[in-house]
């Protein structure tokens, strides 16, 4: 038998899995800016400032595609730890692929063909 309240105290909530979880942002924000913002501070070893502009967008977008999942997750408790999961990816795939690019033997990001500046022959 469930204890009952006395008189003048309210029993205490049961929190079921299903609750609305009240930091359910936390998250996919830190997932959607970290993971972007660690390309752009690791990139700076293999020269990625210095890219063309659509080399940065396209390195950008790796820590963003595990980030994107948790913004469309059910806002509650028991889908937590997926959500960090998954900003913590983004996170450790922001980090990691600048570095990974410069192992992989691409020397430099901004290097780009030269051009002989002529028009015609």
């Amino acid at each position: 038998m469930p204890p009952t309240a006395g008189a003048g105290e309210r029993p205490e909530p049961a929190l079921p899995s299903a609750a609305h979880d009240p930091i359910w942002w936390a998250a996919p924000l830190t997932g959607s800016l970290g993971g972007p913002l660690l390309v752009l501070l690791t990139g700076a070893t293999v020269g990625l400032p210095a890219a063309p502009p659509a080399v940065i967008a396209a390195s950008l977008l790796p820590p963003l595609l595990p980030a994107a999942p948790t913004w469309f997750l059910p806002r509650t408790l028991r889908w937590r730890r997926a959500r960090r999961l998954l900003a913590g990816l983004a996170c450790a795939v922001g980090l990691a692929f600048p570095v990974c690019v410069g192992v992989l033997g691409v020397e430099s990001l901004a290097t780009v063909p030269p051009t002989t500046g002529t028009v015609g022959p």
